[in-house]
């Protein structure tokens, strides 16, 4: 073969050679750009996981301080209920010992005036006693006399 025959093989492979590095550039920049897009996708996908992700955690937190809180109140709740309980047995217990001591009080006036009472009966057996040993005296001294008189006469 001549080089002249050579010449438009030659140009032919140098044309495809270049056709095919054109063929290759654009393939390249067409998977770059697919790759960039897909990276910018993944990317905006990763933000939005991420925002979502803050506001799931935002939510829980709010939630768990929410929760916290009513937990709070219900023990709060349950002590007062506790307290006021409580309180209202000490309130019963002071009325009860207020109702025996009055009682207590009123069975010693009571023991007190029973004792009066007993004293002054005693007082009154006394002078009776005293009246009847007086009465008695007198009697003797009166029989005495009857007997004296009754002698004298026999």
């Amino acid at each position: 073969m001549t080089p002249s025959d050579l010449l438009p093989w030659l140009g032919g492979l140098v044309a495809g050679a270049l056709l095919a590095s054109i063929a290759i550039t654009l393939y390249l920049r067409a998977r770059r750009s697919t790759a960039s897009h897909i990276l910018s996708e993944a990317e905006s996908k990763a933000a939005v996981t991420i925002a979502r992700a803050g506001q799931d955690a935002d939510q829980a937190k709010s939630a768990a301080v929410l929760e916290g809180k009513m937990e709070v109140l219900r023990l709060r709740e349950e002590g007062d209920r506790d307290l006021s309980r409580r309180r209202e047995d000490a309130d019963r217990a002071e009325h009860r010992t207020e109702e025996r001591e009055r009682g207590i009080s009123k069975r010693s006036e009571q023991v007190e005036q029973q004792e009066k009472s007993v004293a002054g009966r005693l007082a009154g057996i006394e002078r009776q006693e005293l009246a009847i040993k007086v009465r008695e005296a007198e009697v003797d001294v009166v029989v005495r006399e009857q007997h004296l008189r009754l002698e004298r006469v026999a």
